[in-house]
């Protein structure tokens, strides 16, 4: 069934390799089946095509849901086809991800380990080695005995590297004593018969790092003592939607759409026998002033108004895409009811099936091309015509603002139009040839070198077969250096007779901006998928600290051996160190500001240079130019100078041999949306921190904002220190820019939306007091362990608690003993019953409900929400006693002294 689809069909695990393809898919691409099936698009696809690949697979993995893509393929054979891609996220009995494929039964490990016993010794390694989970063996005291291929290569190191060594000294468990002393402990219960589990990071090849799903399982021999630990590891690491994150993403793809000028988008829920009559599930607002259409919803009118001597061609088209699946692709003429007049377009429609083969989708794009059109229809008619008619021929072209060409295939003679040459910013090579040049010069010379077999052998296959219109993109060089987007038409002229000429004539269109525009949206969806792997990964692991480091305070108060006070010291250490990790992921996810109040961001550097001038090199000089007026802006003081200090930082470590450290100032206007940045218009407090250091090369700088990506020796950076300045300034509304070039140095440029004067004017509220006090606390709180410490540190405090598992829970006990609970803490992100719907159920009870939110994770939006909503105040895991102790004291003594009041 797989193989008789006449589509290409491929399967991806999740390291993006390919485990399963038919044979439509190996001609579509030209490869046999042999060299595809363990390569991934890197192995044969131009880097930036697979780029966009990667971005649009990582998408359906972190939704997993279902991915309708329109993309270019370059086959074996050079050539690039435009593809509609349609992803679907899978996931088989044993939990392992695959997009789009056949459901696989898998052997689960402990079965293979019982045939792997019954079988010889290299069937044992064959099946030991082939399993995804990472897994071997280890002796009770935590020696490695055996490792499987799947761990060693996630590592990058080699069996003989660690046999006979102790387990936690592998390169998995490097650079975390935490880690280290957790692995150390959970070896120690496994020996003594205890099967154990937990989620753990592990360290990978290079930067790279999993949250792994690990566990360990004793052996025991026919006496019942333990002789074998198995260590097991399934890497769970997953992106997680944010709803406000997705919701931006829509705003900002239907902002686009809304401005959209000389093309409209759809989609359609077609009949099954017909791709284009059904209900219209979206098309773009441009509809009617491209097509004239009124009633964009009314589906089966579209196309009355099809040119006559056009109609047969396009409804054969139809059939041929409802009976085939082949993409729709036609220009036809159609009568513009609000002009009054003919227009030309150019649809492309791409359909997709079920499984059964039946329609069930099909989306499209409508181009106007009636202004090239006629620049073309001219070019034909009035090459055979008199010199006033050419005038009049190329003023019409220099109005459509159109760069035409004609070819004389005879003596490989071009002759261009000035608009030709001036988009490539060549006028006076232009003027200089009077618009003659041979092809090889104004052409072939000028295509991107990845770009120029390809375009060269597409232009040559059409001259020798010039049916119908030659069209195809490509790159040339503009004068100044940047490469130039151009989309290439054209026509072979024929005699009287229908015979081709040797003359061929087409134009130039230059799509730099619209190619801009498309990298910029594919650049945000990437950063924000990323952005929600990196808040999910902080939430849980903000669960895990919080239950270390409450048990950690705990735990010190009631010893009073030094030595052990130490060694619990230490854990509180970590734990705290790794908080400060976890707030770094949430700034880059943008989930992490809580607090607005005025900055003063020339006070911001002056703190900044006094912590630097410290720990700079004397051979460095800090020089500032702060021209702002007024240096204003609003936000969390302590994330933006982590920002600034995050620069700086990076601005030091690309000078070993000294240089200048500049901070500058000033008030930027925008007018508009920059093509370059996602802000504006308004006025903005642009802040700049240069370094005359290193610089870096274009593939660094196209990575710099992603999280563990570092260009440091290994153990001398987490890579999170730009993405966290990156979800800083992008959650307070700003944007980002770098410029730079190997050798040159490097200049970071921020803009913040610009705050007035007389937001200092407001007072800034009084802490509450830290002393514990008295009063019935109701904990509501899904995670054990969280909850569990938090119960014990606030009883600790003198507190009488009740704890809640869930919403539910916490509304039916909320609603027996409203009338002695004196402060709920609530959990804001659980199962079943969310913090903020479970804070209004309880507001029904009693509207003058106190409640304390908790979370390790919640974005800016929903926080701010239930503050407003009523909510006294938030509380970020993981907390330390004294910030429990400080939130709640506060809150009950405000409560007395109203009740007073």
């Amino acid at each position: 069934m797989f193989e008789a689809v006449g589509n290409p069909i491929f399967v991806k695990d999740r390291k993006h390799r390919w485990v399963l393809v038919n044979e439509a898919f190996c001609r579509f691409v030209g490869r046999p089946r042999d060299t595809l099936l363990g390569a991934s698009d890197y192995d044969f696809f131009p880097k930036e095509q697979a780029d966009f690949f990667w971005s649009r697979d990582e998408k359906v993995f972190a939704s997993r849901g279902t991915d309708l893509t329109e993309e270019s393929l370059t086959d074996a054979q050079g050539e690039t086809h435009i593809i509609l891609t349609r992803k679907s996220f899978f996931e088989d009995e044993q939990g392992t991800e695959f997009l789009v494929g056949i459901i696989t039964d898998l052997t689960s490990w402990k079965e293979q380990a019982a045939a792997s016993r019954r079988a010889s010794e290299e069937r044992f390694r064959a099946i030991f080695d082939a399993t995804f989970q990472f897994t071997g063996l280890l002796t009770p005291e935590g020696t490695v005995i055996e490792a499987n291929r799947a761990a060693l290569d996630f590592a990058g190191i080699t069996l003989e590297e660690i046999v006979g060594r102790p387990f936690w000294e592998a390169r998995w468990w490097a650079g975390d004593e935490a880690r280290v002393t957790a692995l150390q402990a959970a070896i120690a219960r496994a020996a003594q018969g205890e099967f154990v589990r937990y989620e753990v990071i592990l360290q990978g090849a290079g930067s790279t790092t999993a949250l792994i799903d690990f566990s360990l399982k004793p052996v025991r021999n026919a006496q019942g003592d333990v002789v074998l630990l198995v260590p097991e590891g399934r890497d769970i690491s997953a992106p997680r939607q944010a709803e406000e994150m997705l919701r931006e993403t829509q705003n900002n793809l239907a902002a686009f759409l809304e401005q959209a000028q000389g093309f409209f988008v759809y989609r359609v829920l077609p009949q099954p026998d017909n791709p284009f009559f059904g209900k219209i599930a979206f098309v773009s607002p441009s509809i009617t002033e491209v097509a004239g259409i009124e009633d964009p919803y009314d589906f089966a009118n579209w196309f009355k108004n099809l040119h006559p001597e056009d109609r047969p061609r396009v409804e054969a088209a139809n059939r041929h895409t409802a009976a085939t699946g082949e993409p729709f692709n036609q220009v036809f003429r159609l009568f513009h009811a609000r002009r009054q007049e003919w227009v030309w377009l150019r649809a492309i429609c791409h359909v997709v099936r079920d499984d059964s083969g039946r329609l069930v989708d099909a989306h499209g794009l409508c181009i106007d091309i009636t202004e090239t059109k006629r620049a073309e229809e001219e070019m034909a008619r009035l090459a055979r015509e008199n010199k006033a008619t050419a005038d009049r021929m190329a003023a019409l072209i220099r109005a459509s603002n159109t760069g035409a060409w004609e070819y004389d295939r005879t003596s490989g003679a071009v002759r261009c139009s000035p608009e030709y040459f001036s988009m490539l910013g060549r006028e006076e090579e232009g003027q200089q040839s009077g618009g003659v040049m041979s092809i090889d010069r104004c052409w072939v010379a000028l295509l991107h070198p990845e770009d120029r077999a390809a375009a060269m052998a597409r232009f040559r296959a059409y001259l020798d077969n010039p049916e119908g219109m030659y069209e195809q993109v490509f790159r040339m060089a503009h004068r100044d250096g940047h490469w130039v987007w151009i989309w290439s038409r054209g026509q072979t002229l024929r005699d009287t007779d229908g015979r081709p000429t040797p003359i061929t004539v087409g134009t130039h269109i230059d799509l730099t901006a619209q190619k801009m525009l498309e990298d910029r949206l594919r650049h945000a969806e990437k950063m924000e998928a990323i952005g929600q792997l990196a808040g999910g990964v902080a939430h849980d692991y903000n669960n895990h600290l919080a239950g270390i480091l409450g048990n950690a305070e705990l735990l010190m108060a009631r010893l009073t051996d030094p030595a052990l006070r130490g060694m619990v010291e230490n854990i509180r250490k970590a734990a705290l160190r790794s908080a400060d990790l976890t707030r770094q992921l949430l700034a880059f996810a943008r989930k992490g500001k809580y607090m607005t109040v005025p900055i003063d961001v020339h006070a911001l550097i002056d703190d900044v240079v006094a912590l630097l001038e410290h720990s700079l090199d004397r051979r460095i000089t800090i020089q500032r130019r702060l021209a702002a007026d007024p240096p204003l802006t609003m936000g969390d003081p302590a994330q933006l100078q982590s920002a600034l200090l995050n620069l700086a930082v990076n601005a030091r470590d690309a000078m070993p041999h000294g240089g200048d450290l500049i901070f500058a100032t000033a008030i930027a206007d925008l007018p508009g949306p920059a093509p370059d940045l996602d802000v504006g218009p308004g006025r903005f407090l642009k802040i700049e921190v240069t370094d005359t250091g290193t610089g870096m090369d274009e593939e660094t700088r196209k990575h710099l904002f992603e999280p563990f990506f570092t260009t440091k020796e290994a153990g001398k950076g987490t890579g999170l220190g730009l993405a966290a300045v990156y979800g800083t300034i992008r959650n307070h509304r700003g944007a980002i820019t770098v410029a730079t070039a190997l050798g040159q140095g490097t200049t970071f440029t921020i803009f913040l939306p610009l705050a007035t004067e007389e937001a200092f004017a407001r007072p800034s509220a009084p802490l509450p007091s830290t002393r514990p006090g008295r009063g019935r606390i109701l904990l509501v709180e899904d995670e054990e362990m969280v909850r569990e410490t938090a119960l014990a540190m606030l009883e600790s405090l003198g507190y009488q608690v009740t704890a809640c598992v869930n919403g539910q829970e916490a509304v039916e006990t909320f609603r027996e003993l409203w009338r002695q609970i004196d402060l709920v803490i609530l959990d804001l992100i659980m199962p079943r019953m969310a913090g903020r719907e479970t804070f209004h159920a309880m507001r029904t009870i009693d509207p003058a409900v106190r409640v304390l939110v908790a979370s390790g994770f919640s974005d800016e939006a929903t926080a701010r929400q239930i503050i407003q909503d009523g909510a006294l105040g938030f509380l970020q895991k993981p907390f330390q006693l004294n910030e429990l102790a400080s939130k709640v004291a506060g809150l009950l003594a405000t409560n007395k002294l109203q009740t007073a009041s």
